[in-house]
């Protein structure tokens, strides 16, 4: 069996021979047993970009840098202190009493520079995803997955059953939703 790291639901398995992870998406039943397990995607992540680098997406994204060794490709979209603080120091993770420094994450505050990816996951705080939005059309291509990990009603709540207006209360002008397929998003929550 391959190494795993959890995440929210999804598993992504390091394959070194391969060089890069495997991505699988599965709904347990809520004991949490294999019996009821359903794969709802099998997809190879060889790139992986982190937008936001707060609680959350540090902690995601220094879990990530792990599979940097077995040819994973982790990058980061950071801006300020937090990108001079990577740039200088790397990713610094603080768990249980311990510190560990993880190398091997490209940091930019700017999409272009870091290109397409396989996996997107969006950790910034809701209100600020509108203006954001738009700048990440550099990271998506057309077989990336977005995965929102962010607290609150997520913008594509209406879409998702059907109705085609954005949810005006998180996407006010509806360019969140213009600028991230629905299609490549892989609803996540955080809270």
């Amino acid at each position: 069996m391959l190494p795993k790291t959890a995440l929210f639901g999804t598993e992504l398995r390091v394959n070194p021979r391969l060089g890069c992870a495997k991505m699988g998406v599965a709904m347990r039943s809520p004991a949490g047993r294999r019996k009821g397990t359903m794969t709802i995607m099998d997809k190879t992540i060889a790139r992986m970009a982190v937008v936001g680098l707060g609680a959350v997406g540090g902690l995601l994204a220094a879990r990530l840098a792990a599979t940097a060794a077995h040819g994973c490709r982790v990058s980061a979209l950071a801006r300020g202190a937090t990108l001079q603080a990577l740039r200088n120091r790397g990713l610094v993770l603080h768990q249980g009493g311990n510190e560990a420094t993880l190398a091997g994450i490209e940091a930019s505050d700017d999409a272009r520079s870091l290109g397409v990816q396989d996996l997107v996951i969006i950790a910034v705080k809701g209100p600020a995803l509108p203006a954001l939005a738009p700048t990440l059309a550099p990271l998506i291509g057309a077989h990336t997955v977005v995965l929102p990990t962010m607290n609150g009603v997520p913008w594509w709540f209406l879409q998702a059953s059907g109705d085609a207006r954005p949810l005006a209360s998180v996407d006010p002008d509806g360019r969140t939703a213009a600028a991230l397929p629905l299609a490549q998003v892989m609803g996540g929550v955080v809270h």
